[in-house]
């Protein structure tokens, strides 16, 4: 069984939540956020996993086989280069950036990996209405995180 991670526990992170929670096929391991009792309160959402406010010191104890982001635009970069550094795959709610040199400098860092580990949710549409297929329920494949294109 894959573990789930998710960094970000506001209203993005509840909406995936919410349909995390109807998997029989993934561990919801961790949930880390800056305010403590969002993450505590996705814990009794989920009746698994670990409250974090320190995604690192998640990474290192949950060791996830995947990665949902859902933090705000602003605040993309670091975390995104950790979750590279590491190889876990990972899907983007937001914008990677705001910035165009860093949203280069992640794809870069992906690229050299020499793997398709990053999913980004167009920030416009939803994958059901551009793609016709619910990303939701096709996530987790062999090998990690699975792309609608």
């Amino acid at each position: 069984m894959k573990k789930l991670a998710m960094i970000g526990c506001g209203g993005i992170g509840r909406y995936h939540l919410g349909h995390f929670v109807n998997f029989k096929d993934i561990e919801l391991a961790g949930f880390c956020d800056l305010l403590i009792e969002r993450a505590e309160e996705f814990v009794q959402i989920a009746g698994s996993g670990k409250a974090y406010s320190d995604f690192v010191k998640m990474y290192d104890e949950v060791k996830p086989d995947m990665v949902f982001i859902c933090i705000p635009p602003s605040t993309h970069g670091y975390i995104e280069f950790e979750t590279i550094r590491r190889g876990i795959p990972f899907f983007v709610e937001k914008p990677v950036a705001l910035d165009i040199s860093l949203a280069n400098a992640i794809n870069d860092e992906i690229k050299a990996l020499g793997e398709e580990n990053f999913f980004h949710k167009d920030y416009e549409a939803t994958l059901v209405d551009t793609y016709g297929t619910d990303y939701e329920n096709s996530l987790v494949v062999e090998g990690g995180v699975t792309s609608a294109n």
